[in-house]
């Protein structure tokens, strides 16, 4: 079984996330601010990481950089910004995609 790690702010859509993600057969980690991810990383083994553009204690760009360096699992970043620039700064620290929301929770677990 696969394990998504899902860092988010905002309580109401990880709770979303969890529930389509756990119907689809996944084994899903929610996380909140660099502390929790850390702690996180240090004890899962996470084949993937859904990234709120804008995490706590942080921001997105920021956040997917530090990810980066103690972190190999793909990164998917969750936005309701999608000006490009800011598509294009997620891309270019590694995020492997970039999906914005509102999106179809069934589209984003496949």
């Amino acid at each position: 079984m696969a394990t998504v790690l899902c860092v988010n702010d905002a309580r109401y859509p990880t709770d979303l996330l969890h529930f389509a993600l756990a119907r689809e057969g996944l084994e899903v980690i929610t996380a909140h601010g660099e502390r929790d991810v850390r702690r996180v990383l240090q004890a899962a083994r996470i084949d993937l990481v859904l990234l709120d553009a804008d995490p706590p204690d942080s921001h997105g760009v920021r956040f997917l950089v530090w990810l980066r360096a103690i972190s190999r699992a793909p990164v998917i970043v969750l936005s309701t910004d999608t000006a490009e620039e800011r598509v294009l700064a997620a891309f270019q620290q590694g995020a492997e995609d970039y999906v914005a929301r509102p999106c179809s929770l069934h589209v984003l677990a496949a």
